[in-house]
């Protein structure tokens, strides 16, 4: 029987990975293209948010990245308002941007008052 020598491959990407990779199961190329909570978001559901450059936030527990957009999914989005109450609309089959539109993004704690001591 042959064996067959598998190599690694970019979690994100599909090109093999190198030995020297920055984040295991990630590539070189996508590690500096993208931000790394959302790689992770991508390799692995947590807790996480991200501000678009137009204001609104995201929570989400998931992420697919597709190139120069990813899917957020599994979360909600606020829309902000200037002065008044913020609007928190569920988005249950998830949301679609264009990564370039991402102002941040964070892994959040699973317990956000035992991170601040």
């Amino acid at each position: 029987m042959m064996m067959l020598d598998v190599q690694p491959h970019c979690g994100i990407c599909c090109r093999l990975l190198a030995k020297e990779s920055p984040l295991s199961g990630v590539c070189r190329s996508c590690f500096e293209r993208y931000p790394v909570a959302l790689v992770q978001a991508h390799l692995a559901n947590g807790r996480y948010m991200a501000q678009l450059v137009s204001g609104e936030l995201v929570c989400f527990v998931g992420a697919r990245i597709r190139g120069r957009y990813v899917d957020l999914y599994g979360g909600q989005v606020c829309v902000l308002s200037n002065g008044g109450a913020n609007l928190w609309l569920p988005c249950p089959d998830g949301v679609s941007v264009s990564v370039a539109n991402i102002a941040w993004c964070v892994q959040v704690p699973e317990n956000p008052a035992e991170a601040r001591e």
